[in-house]
């Protein structure tokens, strides 16, 4: 209720209704219905309750188009359904439905637009992200934060890279760091370096076996695959193994090793 005692309709409501329909097709549903009126008798006095009941049959009517939509979704693509649904929630909420649900169709904006950016066969990758990041300033914004807090490792793990490729130092990287992060993150980011060398030499070293016994012209085929077998197992564990394994097949298909 507002200050003045009116019912408001509310997202907290929607979810109430549509928890007493967690049970359809278990029980009918005007079983259903009697109960979620009765909810709103318990919960709300007699100046309040009709409004209330009236925003449960807008509900109802909801329900209704919305399974007859989806009947027909499959000769929609999925932009058309949602412009249909759209419109529908207009139709059936009047002034309400931007309130009640413009966060929730301002995500599915987002995700179909990604689709298609992520489907362009004329986007170059940078131009994909750069694309896709622009989207996300459209969510509503809670979300829009919250996305922000847990891809920004990624953001600076690409801007990381860039500076390697322009030729950063190890001193320059971490001064930037030191920038970004507190001490304590950019002593695990240093260790996260000095294990990540370790690993790559370990990689390099065992590579330049197997390129031995491959290039061993007194070794049959059959024993060429099994010592380079012995190699892999002797220098690595099994996780190891299936880490190595997977980036030799990155390596064959032509990816990044």
């Amino acid at each position: 209720m507002d200050a003045g005692g009116r019912f408001v309709a509310t997202t907290d409501a929607l979810d109430l209704f549509d928890y007493f329909f967690v049970a359809h097709g278990e029980e009918p549903d005007a079983d259903i219905v009697a109960r979620i009126e009765a909810e709103i008798g318990h919960r709300l006095g007699p100046a309040t309750r009709p409004a209330a009941l009236r925003f449960l049959a807008q509900y109802l009517d909801y329900r209704r188009r919305g399974a007859a939509l989806a009947e027909d979704a499959a000769v929609r693509s999925p932009a058309e359904t949602h412009e249909a649904v759209v419109a529908m929630r207009r139709e059936v909420f009047g002034s309400d439905a931007e309130r009640l649900f413009a966060e929730e169709e301002a995500r599915t904006r987002v995700a179909l637009a990604q689709r298609e950016i992520a489907t362009d066969p004329g986007l170059t990758e940078d131009e994909r992200r750069e694309l896709i990041e622009a989207l996300y300033l459209e969510l509503p914004e809670e979300e829009r934060v919250a996305r922000e807090r847990a891809t920004a490792p990624a953001r600076w793990l690409r801007a990381e890279a860039a500076l390697r490729d322009a030729g950063a130092t190890a001193a320059e990287i971490r001064a930037e760091r030191e920038q970004r992060f507190e001490p304590a993150v950019v002593e695990r980011l240093a260790d996260l370096d000095r294990r990540r060398e370790a690993w790559n030499a370990r990689v390099a070293e065992w590579r330049r076996e197997r390129d031995e016994i491959a290039a061993d012209p007194d070794l049959t085929e059959g024993e060429r695959a099994r010592a380079i077998e012995s190699s892999l197992i002797r220098r690595f564990d099994g996780p190891e193994r299936r880490r190595v394994e997977a980036l030799e097949r990155i390596a064959a298909d032509g990816g990044p090793t």
